[in-house]
C-alpha cells in the first residue's frame, strides 16, 4: 500500500499537461483529472511499498503519473498509436506499438501490474481476449487497474458477473475452463443465429 498526496498529483498532473506531448491536446485531459486520481488512489491501495513494474495500455499518463507521484516504478506504454512515444521514452517510460485487439503480446516481458482505461469498450472483441492477453503479461500475484467510463461499458462485466453467480462457477481450473466453453458455446451460437461466420 502506498500513500498519495493530492497536492503531489496536483503537481504532477499540471507538469503532464504541459510537459509531454500527448495525443490529445493540453486541454483535453483537465476534465479527467478525477478519473485518473481515482485509479491512481485503487493502484496505491494495493501496489506494494517497493518499485514495480508497471504497464498501461493506452496513452501514457496514469503510467506518467505513477512514476512522478513515488518515482519507484519501471514503467511500460503499449499503444496502437506511437504519437507520444517519443516524449515518453525522453521520461525514462519504455515503449511497445501493440494492437492489443488483434495480435499476442509482443514482449516477453512481465509486470506486476497493469493499467487499462477506457480502452477495452472501444476494441471490436468480446472483453474477455484483451483481458486474457493482458493477464498473461502479469506475474504471479500482479493486478489490474481497469477504468471503463460509462454503464454501458460497464454493462457485460455486470452481466459476466451476474452469470457466474447464477451457473455457479468458481474460481477453480475445471470451472474457469467450464465457463470459458460455455461462453464460448453461446458467443458462437448468437453468431449463427445472426448469420455470421464464427471463428477461434
Amino acid at each position: 500500500m502506498r500513500e498519495i498526496s493530492v497536492n503531489r498529483f496536483n503537481k504532477s498532473f499540471s507538469d503532464m499537461v504541459t510537459s509531454v506531448r500527448w495525443q490529445e491536446e493540453p486541454h483535453y485531459y483537465p476534465r479527467y483529472r478525477e478519473r485518473y486520481l481515482a485509479m491512481l488512489r485503487q493502484f496505491a491501495m494495493t501496489a506494494p511499498a517497493a518499485g514495480i513494474d508497471l504497464l498501461e495500455i493506452g496513452g501514457g499518463q496514469l503510467a506518467y503519473l505513477a512514476t512522478k507521484l513515488w518515482g519507484l516504478d519501471k514503467a511500460c506504454v503499449a499503444d496502437v498509436v506511437d504519437a507520444c512515444f517519443a516524449s515518453l521514452e525522453e521520461h525514462g517510460i519504455d515503449t511497445i506499438q501493440w494492437n492489443l485487439a488483434l495480435t499476442e503480446p509482443p514482449t516477453e516481458r512481465k509486470f506486476d501490474a497493469i493499467f487499462i482505461s477506457e480502452v477495452i469498450e472501444h476494441l471490436p472483441v468480446p472483453g474477455y481476449i484483451p483481458l486474457g492477453r493482458l493477464r498473461s503479461l502479469l506475474r504471479p500475484g500482479g493486478f489490474m487497474v481497469v477504468g471503463l467510463y460509462s454503464e454501458a461499458a460497464r454493462r457485460g462485466i455486470v452481466e459476466a458477473r451476474r452469470s457466474i453467480a447464477q451457473h455457479g462457477y468458481s474460481a477453480s481450473a475445471d470451472d474457469i475452463r467450464r465457463c470459458r466453453q460455455d461462453l464460448l458455446a453461446l458467443h458462437a451460437a448468437q453468431a449463427a443465429s445472426e448469420g455470421a461466420p464464427y471463428t477461434i
